[in-house]
């Protein structure tokens, strides 16, 4: 169990980052449903859009969009900054992030200082952040990868996202972050090929960068999640009975264990949420 705490030792909300070497792995909609998930098992849970380029985890909501003003990046203080926050399914909420911002992206930071410091002010009165980051090397995704408690790596099958991943643990060891990874294997065909890709990375890492990445969990190659994408909406809440569906259940479970404030109530075994996931 990871103990989050502040620097005065009291327990504050820690932080999943959700990141990826390249786009097109299903970054985004694991990080939506996994949010979900959490707050489907009664966790306090946030989501943050910490994606600079083109934030759409609004979009998989089913939510509308956000004023340029009410984003992660935008909101100059505390009071705004919790204003943004907008209501989701489950009780989770959501603070939206920009899309297309060309002045955001121009800055030296890309608004990463904003969204350490936002990110710190929002710790308060929740049991676990969790943040989709942008693809790649952005600095506010190297940011967020250093404040995080666990790092969820999403790698596919595909040779270009498993070489990709495997330069996002070269930078997250230069980083000093590569303890908190965890990697999730998503899109695989089965559990074989779930395994037999996450032992590949292992094997490489452990290698060249003398890491040895954990395997988090695995989730399927499922049409819901396609027609849940297609339709705006997160396939958690319109199949919570599919086979990706039981999957995010269980690593949202793994994620809680490992973040779970030492303040908070134990999650219950089965919630409302979960009740229809066989």
């Amino acid at each position: 169990m990871i103990d989050a705490r502040s620097p005065a030792g009291r327990p504050h909300a820690p932080l999943a980052a959700v990141v990826s070497g390249k786009g097109g792995v299903g970054k985004t909609s694991l990080a939506v449903n996994l949010a979900l998930a959490a707050a489907g098992r009664r966790r306090r849970t946030l989501l943050l859009d910490g994606d600079l380029g083109f934030a759409d985890a609004d979009v998989l909501l089913g939510m509308l969009p956000p004023a340029a003003e009410h984003t992660l990046f935008a909101t100059p203080d505390s009071s705004t900054l919790h204003a943004a926050i907008q209501e989701a399914p489950l009780g989770l909420e959501l603070l939206p992030g920009p899309c297309a911002d060309l002045s955001l992206a121009r800055r030296p930071d890309a608004g990463a200082a904003d969204l350490v410091r936002n990110i710190e002010l929002l710790r308060k009165d929740r049991d676990l952040l969790v943040c989709d980051t942008g693809a790649g090397l952005a600095p506010p995704t190297l940011e967020v990868v250093q404040k995080a408690q666990i790092v969820l790596l999403v790698v596919t099958g595909e040779p270009a996202a498993f070489t990709d991943a495997y330069g996002m643990l070269k930078v997250m060891r230069d980083l000093g972050a590569a303890h908190a990874v965890h990697v999730v294997i998503n899109r695989a065909r089965d559990k074989s090929e779930a395994h037999t890709i996450a032992e590949r990375l292992r094997r490489v890492a452990s290698e060249f960068l003398a890491l040895s990445p954990p395997m988090l969990g695995w989730v399927p190659e499922d049409a819901a999640v396609a027609e849940a994408t297609r339709t705006q909406s997160a396939f958690i809440l319109e199949q919570p009975k599919s086979r990706a569906s039981r999957a995010v259940f269980e690593i949202a479970g793994q994620v809680v264990a490992r973040t779970r404030r030492p303040d908070s109530e134990p999650s219950p075994t089965q919630t409302p949420t979960q009740s229809v996931a066989p």
